[in-house]
């Protein structure tokens, strides 16, 4: 069976991927707490790999995109994200660039490394928040606005490879 790969898995909207997923893939779980992605594998009824990595870290980011090179994974869901709430001024600069390598840089390196193998399928999880400038979220939405635009592109240019 062929691999679901599935960023932020451990809660919200991947945790629900991942149980959707699990119905017709084996899946690798990915997000920052190891102890909860194996309690959410154990609940599932499908093979699952549970592989911790903080993808605002870009170096975990090319760790996780090493060992998964010879699995078969037919199916990457680029999930992970967060936003902070606040005027952007008083918010902390180094949290926005996390923000940033989480969104829009982890993102792009797993969907370049993912689109050279040639096949299967990409997920990328954008955001209504995608649609519209968002004052005290202004981070957020566009990072999220860089996902449907990047998302559209890749779309486009992969088509021909199914």
């Amino acid at each position: 069976m062929t691999y679901a790969l599935i960023t932020g898995a451990s809660s919200g909207i991947g945790l629900e991927l991942a149980k959707l997923f699990a119905v017709d893939n084996d899946l690798i779980l990915v997000s920052r707490n190891q102890e909860r992605l194996e309690a959410i594998a154990s609940e599932l009824d499908c093979k699952s790999i549970c592989i911790a990595k903080d993808l605002s870290d870009l170096s975990q980011v090319k760790e996780l995109v090493d060992e998964t090179r010879e699995l078969d994974i037919e199916i990457l869901v680029n999930n992970a994200g967060f936003g902070e709430h606040g005027e952007f001024a008083k918010l902390d600069a180094n949290r926005q660039i996390e923000m940033i390598n989480l969104n829009i840089s982890a993102l792009t390196y797993l969907c370049h490394a993912f689109a050279q193998r040639g096949q299967g399928a990409i997920l990328n999880m954008a955001s209504v928040a995608a649609f519209a400038p968002g004052p005290m979220m202004a981070t957020y939405y566009s990072t999220k606005a860089y996902v449907l635009n990047f998302s559209f592109a890749l779309a486009e240019e992969l088509k021909a490879k199914g």
